[in-house]
């Protein structure tokens, strides 16, 4: 079957074609890496209230901060190990993971001089560098230029490349898990057929490399269909990010050719009326990330896999008028290894000594970004970070 250039790029906007409407831009061209350690990026976007996650209920001060939205010490989720800091109740699947001693809770992240805009701290994640003025490369797209032949990654839901993300090479990015479902059906092998057709026939020169692009798109899909249809061996929230964390977790298993994943949750700028909006967010977190790891723990692939889990910004102490929370600053970070040394990492928030009513932080952001470039990709660090941040003895 034949299809018009206009009928294809018809196709395309609609998120049926592959080039721009199932992936921004094409897989990688690396080598597939299916033996190295893969690193799993989640971001919790709109400023996640760390305070009502890794909570310090011995301390006077956050119940006082909080007389609706503080979590009563009867309901924290205790942390072994700790005397006064637990989990938020909904994270009881997160507690079996910290008990067992696979999630590892770094204390105090930040950075110097923080910033409450969400684009602005976002951007400062993102790139490493808290005096970014103009959007450029993001860590990890400097980290796949460095080792072009054994790093690739996959953007895995939402409309947009992460900045983290952007550098010269190509990132595979789903937009719509939608999409995937439907090639995985019936309906799936006609229309690859159908697109593959539309970039097989003959074209002027100048359509050359889109056409080159689409079909290099199709190949990667090829290989996310492959993975997709393995069974999951344990159920996963029924959830959007549940569905992004599934997903993962049969690349993960099945060797698809990425070694850097990366997905985001939203929903946590939460301004008013946190309590029950927060309970769902990290209910699903904590159910997402623990079927994920128990899915590759089955498959044998949990000691070559890192979950990092971040923030742009925590929020302030004091609750608001609106039984919510605002931005605020330093805030919690969660990695999740069968080779972390779980456990918390880094002092307990002092509530006692507040920076214009946030949380100071204790450890910079790129000291666990060094960390993890250094250990999992063998990268020098100081050429992604622009200077020199001593790691955490955060493996085995």
């Amino acid at each position: 079957m034949k299809l018009e250039r206009r009928e294809f790029l018809k196709l395309s906007g609609a998120g049926l074609a592959l080039a721009p409407g199932f992936l921004l831009e094409a897989a990688q061209e690396a080598a597939p890496a299916t033996d190295g350690h893969r690193l799993v990026v989640l971001q919790l976007t709109g400023g996640n209230d760390g305070l009502n996650t890794v909570i310090p209920f011995e301390d006077d001060s956050y119940h006082r901060s909080r007389p609706a939205l503080a979590i009563p010490k009867a309901r924290v989720l205790r942390l072994e190990g700790s005397t006064e800091m637990g989990l938020h109740p909904a994270m009881e699947g997160m507690q079996a993971l910290y008990r067992e001693g696979h999630l590892a809770v770094i204390q105090g992240i930040g950075y110097p001089n923080p910033d409450r805009s969400h684009f602005r701290s976002m951007d400062i994640w993102h790139s490493a560098n808290p005096s970014i003025k103009e959007k450029g490369k993001g860590w990890l797209g400097k980290s796949l230029e460095t080792k072009p032949a054994e790093l690739n990654a996959v953007h895995i839901g939402g409309e947009s490349l992460p900045l983290a993300l952007h550098g010269e090479r190509h990132v595979a990015s789903i937009q719509n898990l939608d999409f995937i479902e439907l090639l995985s059906g019936s309906k799936g092998s006609r229309l690859k057929k159908i697109l593959r057709a539309a970039n097989s026939d003959p074209r002027p020169q100048r359509e050359d490399y889109v056409r080159g692009l689409a079909n290099e798109t199709l190949d990667s899909l090829d290989k996310i269909l492959k993975v997709s249809r393995n069974p999951a061996p344990v159920e996963y929230p029924a959830s959007e990010l549940g569905r992004k964390m599934k997903l993962a977790g049969q690349m993960v298993s099945g060797g698809y050719p990425a070694r850097i994943l990366y997905l985001s949750q939203g929903g946590y700028d939460t301004h008013a009326r946190q309590g029950d909006v927060h309970t769902g967010l990290l209910g699903d977190l904590s159910g997402a990330l623990t079927a994920f790891y128990r899915h590759v723990e089955k498959t044998g692939a949990a000691e070559r896999v890192t979950v990092m889990v971040f923030s742009e910004f925590g929020r302030r102490v004091k609750e608001n008028a609106s039984l919510g929370t605002d931005h605020g600053c330093a805030a919690p970070m969660f990695l999740l290894s069968g080779k972390i040394k779980g456990g918390l990492h880094g002092p307990s928030p002092d509530l006692s000594n507040l920076d214009r009513g946030d949380l100071r932080f204790t450890i910079d952001f790129r000291r666990v970004y060094a960390t993890l470039v250094e250990e999992l990709f063998r990268i020098d660090s100081k050429k992604l970070l622009g200077g020199s941040f001593d790691k955490l003895g955060l493996f085995t």
